[in-house]
């Protein structure tokens, strides 16, 4: 007797027991999940939409399977053209609304869902040519790592190699909260730092990311002029002299007269000059005069010693 259980969901027993009905609803849709919480479907008569956590670090990417066009579950038709987009927005809605109703494993996970496709997608097959028998996360390794500047590697691996600048439009689950790459741009500095040092969500939003994970005050440019201050115009408080010369001569004179003169010293060597000099020496000279002089001398010699020259 199942009358006495409150059970979710509806009762279709009747379709299974009853040999005269034959019941075919193609708006209705089931929830189910993996006990573990690897992943959710919603599931109706035709498609079947899937969203896991298993290959979170690989390509989060939905599954729209659609029987019809492909019984054997091969291709994914997620967000495929305008029809598979609406149908992937349509069954995402109700599948995240039933995961929150119904407490799922995957809406209590702490690893991120992702509700969209990424802008930045990779391949999970072999690379071919110099790289062959390798996939992308083998370059996630020390040993490879350094591949990744390897032009023909970043272009098939961007998620391995962190060349995904782009955001990516839809939302991802991370800690029972949905956002999108604009909510995360919202968010205080230290959030966004740790958000986006997770793989999915670094390469979900990683144009968010690579602007917001720096503080606002760094530069992601050098600036084109230097960081040293422009001289001043006022003179320096420093009593101490300068040791470069100034380019221009100080218009101000000195306060004190320097200790010795700005002039050179005087020269041991006699003059070349044969020009008699304007201004009389010191001392007398201790030579006689070839000629004597045209004119008497103003006052008396002091000499005591007589005169060598006769008088007239």
């Amino acid at each position: 007797n199942t009358e006495k259980l409150e059970l979710p969901g509806i009762d279709a027993s009747q379709d299974l027991l009853s040999d005269a009905l034959e019941i075919s609803d193609e708006t209705q849709t089931r929830f189910m999940e993996e006990k573990s919480g690897k992943w959710a479907a919603a599931v109706n008569q035709r498609f079947t939409f899937i969203i896991s956590r298993d290959r979170v670090k690989e390509n989060p990417t939905p599954w729209l399977l659609d029987s019809v066009e492909d019984p054997d579950e091969i291709y994914n038709y997620f967000n495929s053209n305008r029809t598979y987009r609406e149908i992937s927005a349509a069954m995402s809605t109700d599948l995240y609304d039933n995961m929150v109703a119904y407490d799922f494993q995957l809406w209590n996970n702490t690893i991120p869902v992702f509700f969209a496709q990424p802008k930045c997608r990779e391949t999970i097959d072999q690379l071919d040519g110099q790289q062959r028998f390798t996939v992308c996360k083998d370059y996630r390794s020390a040993e490879l790592q350094d591949q990744c500047e390897n032009r023909r590697i970043w272009k098939v691996c961007p998620l391995t190699c962190n060349r995904c600048v782009k955001d990516s439009f839809g939302r991802f689950l991370h800690k029972k909260e949905l956002m999108n790459c604009s909510d995360l741009s919202n968010k205080g500095y230290h959030t966004k730092k740790n958000l986006c040092k997770i793989f999915g969500i670094r390469n979900f939003c990683g144009e968010v990311c690579l602007a917001n994970t720096k503080p606002s005050s760094e530069s992601p440019h050098p600036s084109a002029q230097p960081s040293v201050p422009p001289p001043s115009s006022l003179p320096s408080n420093n009593v101490s002299p300068s040791i470069i010369p100034s380019v221009t001569p100080t218009l101000t004179h000195s306060e004190q007269p320097s200790s010795q003169p700005s002039v050179p010293p005087p020269s041991s060597l006699p003059s070349n000059n044969v020009s008699p000099s304007i201004i009389p020496s010191v001392t007398p000279t201790l030579t006689h005069s070839e000629q004597p002089s045209s004119h008497p001398s103003a006052s008396p010699s002091n000499t005591v010693s007589p005169s060598i020259i006769a008088h007239q």
